[in-house]
């Protein structure tokens, strides 16, 4: 499957919760045979491929972002509510990635083929869709480690 992922910011920029658990889902998608690309809207930085993810940096992601070419787009935060409109215009499914009570999208746009992944069942009991969910945890290692963000995988696009 080929997949598109709008998010504002991504682990190079920023290490939040949202970024380190975003690329972590995708990183599992890449490793299950997916081809990903997450656009980037809120830095412009050098291209780059993390752990098998193509991540593009861009603020015109409309413009570099072609919902038809893709099968699934996931995002999050504040990219939500533009990717439900993008994917919706090209006939494609969406996966918002809901982190907290701050929706800041309009779930109640989603269609019964879409699907929100929730980090809590707090969240899910809150947040009703007309679609499919499911609750995923942010992965954690007991450690305090984080083997998600492997960067010697790390490969810069020119």
């Amino acid at each position: 499957m080929k997949i598109a992922c709008l998010t504002h910011y991504y682990i190079e920029e920023n290490r939040a919760g949202g970024e380190m658990m975003m690329h972590a889902l995708l990183k599992r998608l890449v490793q299950e045979g997916h081809d990903v690309t997450a656009y980037i809207t809120k830095t412009t930085r050098p291209d780059t491929i993390i752990d098998g993810v193509n991540v593009i940096y861009t603020h015109h992601c409309l413009y570099d972002l072609d919902a038809a070419n893709y099968d699934l787009i996931i995002s999050q935060f504040e990219n939500s509510t533009m990717a439900i409109k993008h994917a919706h215009q090209h006939g494609r499914p969406v996966c918002i990635v809901v982190h907290n009570h701050i929706v800041q999208c309009t779930i109640d746009k989603l269609l019964p083929n879409d699907f929100v992944v929730y980090n809590t069942e707090w969240l899910q009991k809150l947040y009703k869709t007309p679609c499919r969910s499911m609750v995923v945890h942010p992965p954690l290692n007991i450690d305090g480690s984080i083997d998600t963000l492997n960067f010697s995988q790390r490969q810069y696009v020119t």
